[in-house]
Parts: C-alpha cells; sequence; structure tokens
C-alpha cells in the first residue's frame, strides 16, 4: 500500500500530529508513505519541520528534488509534448510568468 500526502506545507498542526502517530504505528507494515512539500529547511512551517524531526526517528528516507531551470523545463515539456521546444524558449518564459 502507498499513502501519500501532498501539499504538507499547508497542513494544520492536528494533521501533522496524525501524520507523526501514522508513521510510527506503520514502520513494520507493508505500506511505502509518501510526504511531498513545497521548499525545504528553514522554508518549512515550524509545525512541519517538528514533525519531519520527529519522522526522522523511524527509519525514513528523505529526497528532496530542486525544482527545473529552464533548460530543464524545455527538456520536459517537449518530451510530454514530443515536439522540440528549442528554439521557442520564449513561450515557455511566457508560461512561466
Amino acid at each position: 500500500m502507498v499513502l501519500v500526502l501532498d501539499d504538507l506545507h499547508w497542513a494544520e498542526t492536528t494533521a501533522l500530529l496524525l501524520l507523526r502517530h501514522l508513521v510510527r504505528a506503520l514502520v513494520d507494515a507493508p505500506v511505502l508513505v509518501v510526504i511531498s512539500t513545497r521548499g525545504a529547511g528553514d522554508r518549512l512551517p515550524p509545525d512541519l519541520r517538528a514533525a519531519l524531526a520527529d519522522i526522522d526517528g523511524v527509519p525514513t528516507r528523505r529526497i528532496e528534488l530542486p525544482g527545473l531551470d529552464q533548460p530543464e523545463l524545455l527538456d520536459l515539456a517537449a518530451s510530454l509534448l514530443g515536439v522540440d521546444l528549442s528554439t521557442d524558449a520564449a513561450s515557455i518564459d511566457a508560461l512561466q510568468e
């Protein structure tokens, strides 16, 4: 089973308490808990930082994925759309604004 919790940077305190409980209760269960947030380190809300620090007390693996730069964004968009966007960077710039 996979439990996906997205956008935890918006989570309220009681939801983070539930997260702490679930992670500890499921430590020996065949469950993958995937947590996503925007931001990292000191840019996260204090309650979330505390919850993540608590979760780090159980066997976990944290993977931080940085955002895409413009060439990576162009490559991703080109592969998804099946077109060559190398000459159309201005269009991609307009989408980012």
